[in-house]
């Protein structure tokens, strides 16, 4: 793995978001797992009020992040009826670990 100061654990962790209420963490895998080894997959609690959720998803690899982001943010849909593909974007700082 690469040593934390290079940051290379956050490069390889995407925010996705406007995924389906019903999401399962299977489904993130499946298809995120095309672009790399996910090492992680963390679907967020449904936010009150709101019909979608969002989820983290790791891979080993930042460059599967990257791949992964230029195919399928705002094209890929986890759902055939959905208005709109799902939005990709590098995780942000914050969390433990990212020092």
């Amino acid at each position: 793995p690469a040593p934390p100061e290079a940051g290379g654990d956050l490069a390889a962790k995407l925010y996705v978001a406007s995924l389906p209420y019903d999401i399962e963490e299977e489904e993130i895998r499946k298809v995120f797992g095309v672009y790399g080894d996910v090492v992680d997959v963390h679907v967020n609690r449904p936010t009150e009020g709101r019909p979608d959720r969002s989820a983290f998803v790791r891979f080993e690899e930042a460059a599967s992040a990257t791949a992964a982001m230029l195919v399928l943010s705002e094209m890929y849909k986890f759902r055939p009826g959905a208005s709109e593909g799902i939005r990709i974007c590098p995780a942000r700082g914050g969390g433990k670990g990212d020092r």
